[in-house]
């Protein structure tokens, strides 16, 4: 029911993210949408520490279920505040849709091929996370904490570096949205 909430907040977000990429392009057309990227990301790493390191491991349920509602409204800005419209701005007609697609699949798949070994990696080398036969309700309460620590402490790195990229990313787009919107001017689009 917790994490059911992200996607609400998400469906909310990606609306909220397009009106204030537009807004922020109005008022500064070269730096306006990398703005909004930038905020999204900013606003959706605090939340994310917060998560999976500040708030008790038996909190009551709405606390998650706020969080995540709060992270699904702030940090799905990207897509329809920056990268898509910015896309159409730079990239030729003819093959926006391809980048569009390798823009996903690299998204997408490197995000669930490397994350899993990433996290399960971090949890036991860095943080003590121990790995039982027994089931849960059998393990000490000690273990249970331990690993539960441990997992959410791989989780937040796994997530807070890439995003950390992605944040630097988008602040290299105040240098180069200009002049790639130029030499997509200068390109003939292609046809047929």
């Amino acid at each position: 029911m917790c994490f059911a909430m992200y996607p609400v907040g998400g469906g909310i977000g990606c609306i909220l993210g397009g009106m204030i990429g537009d807004r922020m392009a109005t008022w500064s057309p070269f730096h306006g949408r990398a703005f909004t990227a930038e905020a999204s990301v900013a606003l959706g790493m605090p939340i994310i520490v917060v998560i999976f390191i500040a708030v008790p491991r038996d909190p009551l349920a709405f606390i998650f279920a706020t969080l995540f509602l709060l992270l699904g409204l702030v940090s799905t800005w990207c897509p329809t505040g920056c990268n898509k419209p910015v896309f159409l701005d730079v990239v030729p007609g003819g093959h926006q849709a391809s980048v569009m697609c390798w823009e996903k699949v690299i998204e997408t798949t490197s995000g669930q091929i490397m994350g899993p070994s990433i996290v399960s990696n971090l949890a036991v080398w860095l943080y003590g996370y121990k790995s039982s036969a027994k089931e849960v309700v059998i393990m000490s309460q000690e273990q249970r904490m331990t690993n539960a620590n441990s997992l959410g402490k791989s989780l937040m790195i796994a997530t807070i570096v890439p995003w950390s990229i992605c944040l630097l990313c988008y602040m290299r787009l105040h240098w180069t949205y200009k002049n790639d919107i130029h030499a997509a001017g200068e390109m003939l689009p292609l046809t047929g």
